[in-house]
């Protein structure tokens, strides 16, 4: 919860969603900040390899603490409700769909990539200036 805390608010849903196969990257462990799939971004998300209620074996979550707007967005309603997202509060329990707008969370579960190369354009992260 403490690496959560951290995390600055954020807007970029769309950002953290194209990253979120970068999930995957070589050498990417529990906690660390999610590389970029363009090297212009840098999404404010973390990786988590499991520990997430309702995260299935095998899949990595993307966490971000999404802004408000975020939340009110149109794709982000489009992908709780397909179950692509699931909102948090802020103990990382699930909250239901209807009780999104006040997530302090939001998390993409991720599956493992079908492609073998998938995670090649991924960007890790590096200082920040």
């Amino acid at each position: 919860m403490r690496a959560a805390e951290l995390l600055p608010p954020s807007g970029e849903f769309a950002i953290m969603r194209l990253a979120a196969v970068c999930a995957f990257a070589p050498g990417i462990g529990h906690l660390d900040r999610l590389p970029a799939a363009q090297p212009w971004t840098r999404p404010a998300a973390l990786v988590l390899l499991g520990g997430l209620p309702g995260q299935p074996p095998g899949v990595r979550a993307v966490l971000m603490r999404p802004t408000r707007e975020a939340l009110a967005r149109r794709a982000v309603a489009e992908a709780i409700a397909a179950g692509e997202a699931r909102p948090l509060d802020r103990r990382l329990a699930p909250l239901a769909a209807a009780e999104a707008a006040r997530a302090a969370y939001l998390a993409l579960f991720v599956p493992s990539p079908a492609e073998a190369g998938a995670t090649a354009a991924c960007a890790l992260p590096g200082p920040r200036p």
